[in-house]
């Protein structure tokens, strides 16, 4: 058997935030939620850990054989470049015809970028290497030091990847636009490459292994709730072939995820609750699915889902075109009915194995997808068709969404608000309300807003937004949790 080609898995790794220097590894496998293995969001000082992006190495061998590398099998050496470039790009709001620092002249445009440069690891079990050496630089100050987080192996020899401690501030204390292009500000969300080198003991000639990407973002405050488009719904009918977009609807992969997220978004917006009744999957009432397909096709009063969207023309969320498909094709009864009659209430399960296919979309399908303005995690540039390598097949099995050679460290998030607490604190009301709930189920309490206690962009950049609660699932509801403030 002979290696044709080498691959990191996730394809596009999802890390995220926190102030507390620990951190637990995020959603590897589909269905599986970013739950820290104590299941507490919170250090024992109140402070939030860091969601981890880990990074697998898989050999493709020429008879269709694909199994994962270890520090077992080869000496695997990382590299890891993130930067953030937010402070140098274009406004996302009016347009991206306007810079953020527009007053900045060329030459000193480099100094908003926060750049870390470089980093290597190798082996298992490494302890962490901190992503230093960027900095922000603006008018009548010395360059201000930004860590954008660090790194660490497993005891695999895998690579970890931890975003930065939520900073944000203004060297020159510049006045914060609430639209999420303040001037002269910086945060520590980035982006950047993974790279590895392979060396297998007796072989020679291996090829040259294919890089992933990884975006830090801010934390997500209801992990257990579903967005109901997600990251990699709006990739895959941006990127994937027709053939694979045209593809015979699963209940539990295509229908579900959309019903289910539907339903739990009542436990982060009050005005949801009571527009779903409580279902049992799989659902068959015949009035039902019509209904949901008449709902979600409509545009106007009634139209689902009742969250805002970036179009001009409406205020309604599509779906993608792919699942307005597949949920057009299952009102008319066809799809795979693949739901177990004896499903229990925690199916479906995340698989026993991580797959090149499962990690790739685990990362992205915890992610919002809609509304992209300009979006949690990432924004419109996962979208743009040249960004990526022309394959988006792996062995002809699944879709793998691969940055190119061309995206430079930073790009990824250049165009999310800066700073990113600005815009989670503007795009209350029916924005983001997985990662960014409106209001939550106290227990004791009823129902509050989520952000009482941060009423004020100021609130949120000044660090009360670590210190507001978590929605997770006790006794099989949905409630906050973990809030210190």
């Amino acid at each position: 058997m002979t290696i044709v080609a080498l691959r990191i898995h996730p394809a596009i790794g999802i890390a995220r935030i926190g102030t507390s220097e620990q951190g637990f590894i995020g959603p590897e496998r589909p269905w599986q939620l970013a739950v820290p293995p104590d299941g507490r969001y919170r250090d024992d000082r109140g402070l939030i850990k860091r969601q981890g992006a880990r990074f697998h190495v898989y050999a493709f061998e020429d008879d269709g054989t694909v199994r994962e590398l270890t520090a077992a099998d080869a000496r695997i050496t990382w590299t890891v470049h993130l930067a953030n470039r937010k402070a140098a790009a274009p406004k996302f709001h009016p347009g991206r015809e306007v810079l953020r620092n527009s007053d900045y002249p060329a030459n000193e445009r480099a100094g908003l970028i926060i750049d870390a440069g470089e980093h290597t690891i190798s082996g298992p079990d490494r302890p962490a290497v901190p992503l230093d050496g960027g900095t922000f630089t603006v008018h009548g100050h010395a360059p201000e030091p930004v860590r954008l987080g660090h790194i660490r192996t497993d005891g695999e020899g895998r690579l970890v990847v931890l975003g930065g401690l939520g900073r944000a501030g203004s060297p020159t204390g510049h006045r914060l636009d609430d639209s999420g292009d303040s001037d002269e500000w910086f945060d520590d969300v980035s982006d950047g490459f993974v790279s590895a080198t392979v060396d297998i003991p007796g072989q020679a000639g291996l090829p040259p292994v294919q890089r992933a990407w990884v975006v830090v973002g801010p934390p997500k405050f209801a992990p257990p709730v579903g967005n109901v488009v997600r990251l990699w719904d709006t990739v895959f009918d941006a990127l994937a072939s027709q053939k694979a977009k045209v593809a015979w609807p699963s209940y539990v992969d295509d229908i579900y995820p959309v019903l289910q997220a539907a339903y739990d978004t009542g436990a982060v917006i009050a005005s949801a609750r009571g527009a779903h009744d409580r279902f049992r999957h799989p659902v068959e009432a015949a009035k039902l699915v019509a209904d949901i397909g008449r709902r979600t096709a409509k545009r106007g009063p009634g139209h689902m889902p009742d969250l805002n969207t970036d179009d001009r023309q409406s205020g309604d969320l599509r779906l993608t075109g792919t699942q307005l498909a597949m949920i057009e094709r299952w009102a008319a009864g066809h799809f795979t009915a693949d739901w177990p009659r004896d499903a229990g209430p925690s199916f479906p399960e995340p698989g026993d194995a991580d797959t090149p296919a499962g990690l790739d979309k685990a990362a992205l399908e915890n992610c919002v997808g809609r509304a992209l303005y300009p979006g949690i995690e990432a924004g419109a540039f996962l979208l743009e068709r040249t960004n990526y390598v022309d394959d988006f097949t792996v062995g002809g099995e699944h879709v793998s969404f691969r940055l190119g050679p061309a995206v430079r460290p930073g790009d990824v998030t250049a165009g999310m608000s800066v700073p990113w607490q600005s815009d989670f604190h503007a795009c209350r009301n029916n924005w983001w309300p997985a990662p960014r709930p409106d209001q939550v189920t106290t227990p004791g309490q009823g129902t509050q807003n989520w952000n009482r206690g941060a009423t004020a962009v100021e609130d949120f950049v000044g660090g009360r937004w670590a210190r507001l609660g978590f929605v997770t699932r006790r006794d099989g509801e949905l409630v906050e949790t973990e809030r210190t403030l």
